[in-house]
């Protein structure tokens, strides 16, 4: 009976042993995985990192000094070759001087190519400030002294600065040379003349008037003369000049957009953006407004060229 006993305890001690061994073993497996996958998880990680790094971040808000915003605007500190290929990629039409302008992540990505969306990081949205000044009692007197001699007014040599009432600033770009007189009155109510100004190369802004005390005789040959015009223009009269001065501007080189193709249509309002598309009814030039149809509603509408295959239009 004991030698039994004993043969049995002997055979169970080996099936305990080796049932307590391959259960290590299973343990060990699964520590042995779990440690590879965790490596390979790190691992991944690190590469996600490093090409994270790698990738160039744009900034949350840029400067620009230029009718158009391209991607390389929003790359002022990115290398020669890369800054490049950017400055072929037309983002929109600038803000107008001293405004802002938002460019969402999901515009930036749609105009990069798939070379470019693999190097560049876009945060969720990209402010644009356009660089302004202020247009100085300087420039504005120059300018209206400058027209009433070309008029033919005698006195226009005693007017002086102090004579101006300016009642707001005006702001206009960096480039932009100064203003001009597009029309001229007398207010005899006010007892003051009226000099509507235009700014030179920024002619979305609205033209503003300039109150100025007249000087020996200026009322009456205001009234009688103004240079063969009795009333300021209305404004659609001064859009008819600007869009007369465009056609006598005759562009030269290939346009950016071209007639019959389709381009990208951008619909703005001021809180808004919607992007559609349309067909060029005529060439167009930068900056430049020609006809378009949509291609949705295949309605009819004016917009204007900011850059290659783009458009923009108000609605």
């Amino acid at each position: 009976m004991v030698g039994k006993a004993l043969n049995v305890d002997t055979g169970d001690g080996h099936l305990a042993g080796r049932v307590v061994n391959r259960k290590r073993g299973s343990m060990l497996n699964r520590l042995a995985r779990a440690v590879s996958v965790a490596g390979l998880a790190l691992a991944l990680s690190s590469a996600a990192t490093a090409e994270s790094l790698s990738r160039r971040h744009l900034p949350a808000h840029v400067r620009v000094d230029a009718a158009s915003v391209t991607l390389a605007d929003l790359l002022p500190a990115a290398p020669a070759g890369m800054r490049a290929r950017a400055a072929r990629i037309v983002l929109g039409a600038a803000p107008l001087a001293g405004s802002l302008r938002r460019f969402s992540r999901e515009e930036i990505e749609r105009r990069l190519g798939p070379e470019l969306a693999r190097e560049i990081e876009a945060p969720e949205s990209v402010v644009v400030e356009r660089q302004a000044r202020e247009l100085s009692r300087e420039e504005v007197f120059a300018a209206i002294r400058a027209a009433l001699e070309e008029k033919g007014f005698a006195n226009a040599v005693k007017l002086r600065p102090a004579d101006l009432q300016l009642e707001m600033p005006v702001m206009v770009a960096l480039s932009d040379t100064g203003v001009r007189v597009v029309a001229m009155s007398f207010d005899p109510t006010l007892g003051l003349a009226v000099f509507r100004m235009w700014t030179a190369k920024e002619p979305q802004i609205r033209p503003f008037d300039v109150m100025v005390r007249p000087v020996d005789g200026m009322g009456a040959w205001l009234e009688t003369t103004n240079g063969g015009e009795r009333k300021v223009p209305a404004r659609a009269h001064i859009s008819d000049q600007a869009a007369a001065a465009r056609r006598e501007r005759r562009p030269r080189g290939k346009p950016l957009v071209m007639a019959l193709h389709t381009a990208i249509l951008v619909l703005l309002t001021g809180t808004m953006e919607i992007h559609t598309t349309a067909e060029a009814l005529e060439p167009g030039y930068l900056g430049q407004i020609i006809r378009v149809r949509m291609t949705s509603t295949r309605q009819v509408l004016r917009a204007k060229v900011v850059g290659t295959d783009c458009l923009e239009a108000g609605f």
